[in-house]
């Protein structure tokens, strides 16, 4: 856990800094966090100094998530008015405390019993310095009082928190807006109010759930799930005209936002069914796990049974009829074969939506297969009607999600009929849904948008039949052609009045027999998460100045899939599917850049000095010189001393030459001695060139050391890829190629997880 206060100082603790800076933090801060947590520390003063109200100054009680990399942040705020500075100016407090992910998942309640306790924010005074680590358990924990209790003393206050915490759980991308007097309710007031609604959520939505009691930037990038507004402010007013149901106005009596009674009530009477895991499908019986037929709840159609044939003798046809019949067989078989060409050739370019191949799902396929054996022990097999695979079921909800013309899998194949159930219209949910839907229980089903019409005393809604922003679902030679809504730039608002497939709670498929396949497609089953982790996309790298970024690209079906799931990195969530390629890793190499630079060259002019002292070698060499066996004979002992003197390269043979008799006019000892004056300048020379050697060999195992640490640091793949060039003495250079993507999957555990709190109707 680390800590940052920053306010007005005639002397920062950054050297040179003064004025708004930070003058304390914890001791081993992270250096790249500090002007991230400095930019969160905004505030407003409402009242001036010297303003009667000037106490009334909002406490800003704050929690925010900070990604840094890849990396996940916590940050407790508490931002306060704190009088004038030492420049006479208005001066404020920020006060920090930062949680890692681990960390702050190990606390009960979340952020609002820390910021609650004063003790965790003492004043501050004194000199910039660094502070002492904290740990947890130097936390104080002081619970609001009242929970539910604070918001009592409004009508509907209760019932406020409920709607906040459903809303969060409900659309956690929506933020819940507070709208309150500064004169009446104090930040700590606030933050009551939030524990109110915390107390409402499970653990793990408590400590997603962010917020701020008092708002006063003009645009936030991450808005927080609570945010709130003094009601003077002119935010608010712009909130207000684009979200008022958003809303919770604490000036009034009943501070509940329109629509809020009819969203809890909505809650409450639709319950979530729960969904069985894929190991206890596994367990049950085959025979449970059959198809089900239509629930009783809802009716089927009167006509299920296919019509009889027209050659049936009950029928009697008029000879206009006859006539009639005729005209029409003759026009159906003149088009009969292109119209079969036409689908063919369709059914070959969609047969490439789902990418994964349907022979793999049995292994996660929780219903009976879709191919059995006669029990005579032949070869024949027949499909079952209704019994489709998860891969199936996927290859579904793709392609309703992508296509507005695919063929159906083998096992719907002989479909009769088609019957949608919808759930609303838009954003509607009339009373009587079923004006809104024509052709159930045929081929060809329509779905009508919603037209407002104005009363006197207020607006009603209808069916619009007119309209062309209708959702049309046709069923023919065992092909869907899903029409749906098109989205008009020119009323981007229209579109909460069409029909979505979000709307859709069942399509019910009516086979042969009187055989039923309902299909939900907003329900998923367990089994699909190992469906997905086989082949969840495709990892990819890309190298420019010196930064890797390590990306994955999402596969289609997931993609038609995101709003259930979401990708688990090394066992952190990495939050919503919100683009098809996601940054898993960026690694900057501008550091290590340039010690590979500098080793490169230190390994380039050790290369150089061994082949310079190579060189020297070859073509300067000198051997140490020999007396010959006639010169030897004819001194005997007397070369003793001689001899010993050549023992040491840098002795001097001119005195022993001297003191032989007849030395100095002897030609072969003159020989000797000039080939020994020749060998020591050699030596001296090879000496030099094997210092420059060590030196140059030095530098180069010293950079190279550097640049081993700083790999396993930056980020281990980097290191394995290197390691053979690191310890072989050759050069590297950081590029695309050379990273190799196998050895950054093994470091990397990507896995699809469920999205439970999205399994709504």
């Amino acid at each position: 856990m680390f800590e940052l206060i920053y306010t007005s100082a005639p002397r920062g603790l950054i050297a040179g800094r003064s004025g708004f800076s930070t003058v304390a933090v914890t001791d081993g801060f992270p250096p790249n966090l500090i002007s991230a947590i400095e930019n969160m520390s905004g505030y407003k003063t409402l009242f001036q100094p010297g303003d009667p109200n000037e106490k009334s100054n909002p406490v800003n009680y704050s929690c925010q998530h900070y990604f840094s990399g890849s990396t996940r942040y916590t940050v407790l705020s508490k931002i306060a008015f704190a009088g004038l500075s030492y420049t006479g100016r208005t001066n404020i407090l920020a006060h920090h405390l930062i949680f890692t992910r681990e960390e702050f998942g190990v606390l009960p309640h979340g952020a609002a019993p820390i910021l609650y306790a004063a003790s965790n924010f003492p004043p501050w005074e004194g000199e910039p310095r660094l502070l002492a680590q904290k740990q947890l358990h130097d936390l104080h924990y002081e619970d609001p009082a009242g929970r539910s209790g604070a918001w009592a003393r409004w009508s509907n206050g209760p019932l406020c928190a409920e709607w906040a915490a459903a809303r969060f759980r409900r659309a956690p991308g929506k933020s819940v807006i507070l709208a309150f007097d500064p004169l009446k309710l104090s930040g700590e007031d606030i933050l009551e109010l939030v524990r109110g609604i915390t107390a409402l959520m499970t653990p793990e939505e408590c400590r997603e759930f962010t917020f701020s009691t008092y708002c006063c930037t003009p645009a936030i990038a991450n808005p927080p799930a609570l945010c709130a507004y003094p009601l003077d402010s002119p935010l608010l007013n712009r909130i207000r005209l684009r979200e008022p149901d958003a809303v919770i106005d604490l000036s009034k009596t009943s501070p509940l936002p329109p629509g809020a009674m009819e969203f809890l009530a909505a809650e409450k009477n639709t319950p979530v069914p729960a969904r069985p895991s894929a190991a206890a499908v596994a367990e049950r019986p085959a025979a449970e796990r059959k198809n089900t037929k239509p629930s009783a709840a809802v009716p089927p159609p009167a006509a299920q049974t296919p019509p009889p044939p027209q050659n049936s003798p009950k029928s009697s046809l008029s000879g206009k009829e006859w006539l009639r019949v005729v005209i029409r067989l003759l026009i159906f078989g003149v088009i009969l074969f292109p119209i079969l060409w036409w689908i063919g050739e369709v059914k070959q370019k969609n047969e490439t939506v789902v990418l994964i191949p349907l022979e793999d799902s049995e292994a996660v396929s929780d219903t009976v297969p879709s191919e059995t054996v006669e029990p005579s022990g032949t070869a024949e097999q027949k499909t079952q009607f209704g019994n489709l695979s998860a891969a199936d079921e996927i290859y579904l909800h793709c392609a309703f999600r992508q296509k507005e013309r695919f063929p159906l899998p083998e096992a719907l194949k002989g479909a009769t009929s088609l019957e949608v159930i919808p759930d609303s219209i838009g954003e509607f949910k009339p009373a009587s849904l079923k004006e809104y839907v024509t052709g159930n229980g045929t081929n060809h089903v329509t779905i009508f948008p919603v037209k407002e019409l104005e009363k006197d005393f207020g607006s009603e809604i209808a069916p619009d039949r007119e309209s062309k922003q209708q959702m049309v679902m046709r069923l023919h030679f065992d092909t869907i052609d899903f029409q749906k809504p098109r989205r008009s730039l020119r009323e981007p608002h229209s579109s909460r009045l069409h029909p979505d497939l979000k709307n859709i709670r069942c399509i019910r498929f009516h086979g042969p027999e009187g055989k039923v396949y309902s299909f939900e497609p907003q329900t998923i089953r367990d089994s699909y998460v190992e469906f997905f982790n086989r082949k969840p996309g495709f990892a990819m790298v890309r190298f420019e100045k010196n930064i890797f970024y390590f990306t994955f690209s999402v596969s289609n079906e997931l993609w038609a899939m995101r709003e259930y799931f979401e990708l688990q990195q090394d066992g952190r969530s990495l939050g919503d599917i919100n683009e098809r390629r996601i940054l898993l890793k960026q690694v900057d190499c501008m550091s290590a850049d340039i010690l590979m630079r500098k080793r490169n060259r230190a390994l380039a002019a050790h290369q150089k000095a061994e082949k310079s002292r190579s060189i020297f070698l070859s073509r300067a060499f000198v051997p140490k010189p020999v007396i010959d066996m006639k010169t030897e004979k004819k001194y005997g002992k007397k070369l003793e001393r001689l001899k010993r003197a050549m023992e040491d390269s840098r002795a001097d043979l001119s005195f022993y030459i001297s003191e032989l008799p007849g030395g100095k006019e002897d030609k072969e000892l003159q020989r000797v001695k000039f080939q020994w004056k020749n060998r020591q300048y050699f030596l001296r020379n090879l000496k030099s060139y094997d210092q420059h050697v060590e030196q140059c060999l030095r530098e180069y195992r010293t950079l190279n050391n550097e640049l081993r640490k700083h790999l396993q640091e930056i980020y281990p793949a980097l290191f394995h890829i290197f390691e053979h060039e690191l310890k072989t003495g050759k050069e590297i250079f950081f590029s695309e190629h050379s990273l190799q993507l196998d050895v950054l999957e093994k470091q990397i555990d990507l896995k699809v997880i469920k999205r439970r709190r999205n399994e709504t109707r």
